[in-house]
C-alpha cells in the first residue's frame, strides 16, 4: 500500500507520491490518497486526524456516516476501486498532524498513515504596484497655462468691473453732492443779497421821508417869522 497526495495550487495541480510525509502551503487544498486493496467492498472506511500537539485522534470522514452530527465541513471522503482519498480545503497550520486511513472488511482491518506538515505562505518581497487611480497625473504646462486663463476670466476680471463701477458710481455722487452743495449756495447768496437790498431800500425811503419832514418844519418856521 502506498499514499498519494495530491496539492491543488493556484494555478495547477501537482501530483505527488509520498510515503508516510508530505508538505503543503497554507491556503492550498489537499487530496490524500491512501491505497487499500478492495477497499470499494469494505464494510466501513473512515479517516482520523491526530493534531500534534494533542492525545487523541479525531474523526473527520466515514463512509457510511452513522453519527447525528454533520461531518466536519470541507473535508470529503472518496472510495474508489482500491483507493481511499480525502479532500481538505484551504488546509492551515492547525491541519498538520497525523492522518490514518481504516477500511474494515468482515474480520480484516487495513491502515495506512501519512503526515502532513503545513507551512506558512511565503511573503513576497517585492513592493505593489501601484493602482492606477490612487497616483494623480502630473498637470502639463499647457494644462497649467488653461488654469490661469481660467482663474483670470473667472476672478481677476469680474473683481476690476466691480472696482471700476464703484469708482465711477463714486465719482458721480460726488459731483453731484458738489453740484448740489454749490446751487444751495448760490440760492443763500442771491436771496442774502435779495434781503440786503430791500434793507438798503427800505433805509433809503425812510431817510426821503425824514429830509421832506425837515424841509416842511423849515418852510413853517419862515413864514411864522
Amino acid at each position: 500500500m502506498k499514499t498519494i497526495v495530491a496539492v491543488n495550487l493556484a494555478l495547477f495541480s501537482a501530483l505527488v507520491v509520498a510515503g508516510s510525509k508530505f508538505e503543503a502551503i497554507d491556503g492550498q487544498n489537499v487530496t490524500i490518497s491512501f491505497d487499500i486493496d478492495e477497499v470499494e467492498k469494505a464494510d466501513e472506511a473512515k479517516i482520523s486526524f491526530k493534531e500534534d500537539k494533542k492525545e487523541y485522534a479525531e474523526l473527520i470522514a466515514q463512509k457510511p456516516w452513522v453519527y447525528d452530527d454533520p461531518p466536519r465541513p470541507g473535508v470529503s471522503l472518496i472510495v474508489g476501486k482500491g483507493c481511499l482519498s480525502v479532500i481538505i480545503q484551504n488546509v492551515d497550520i492547525s491541519r498538520s498532524g497525523l492522518y490514518k486511513a481504516e477500511a474494515y472488511t468482515g474480520e480484516k482491518v487495513f491502515e495506512v498513515t501519512a503526515t502532513l506538515v503545513v507551512n506558512k505562505a511565503p511573503v513576497s518581497s517585492s513592493p505593489a504596484p501601484p493602482h492606477s487611480s490612487s497616483s494623480p497625473t502630473p498637470l502639463s504646462s499647457s494644462d497649467l497655462h488653461w488654469i490661469v486663463i481660467v482663474i483670470v476670466i473667472v476672478i481677476v476680471i469680474p473683481l476690476v468691473i466691480v472696482v471700476s463701477g464703484g469708482v465711477y458710481f463714486w465719482k458721480l455722487r460726488r459731483e453731484s453732492i458738489t453740484y448740489i452743495y454749490y446751487f444751495t449756495y448760490e440760492q443763500r447768496c442771491s436771496s442774502n443779497n435779495l434781503s440786503l437790498y430791500s434793507l438798503s431800500e427800505l433805509l433809503r425811503s425812510v431817510r426821503q421821508q425824514r429830509m421832506k419832514k425837515k424841509k416842511k418844519k423849515k418852510k413853517k418856521k419862515l413864514l411864522l417869522v
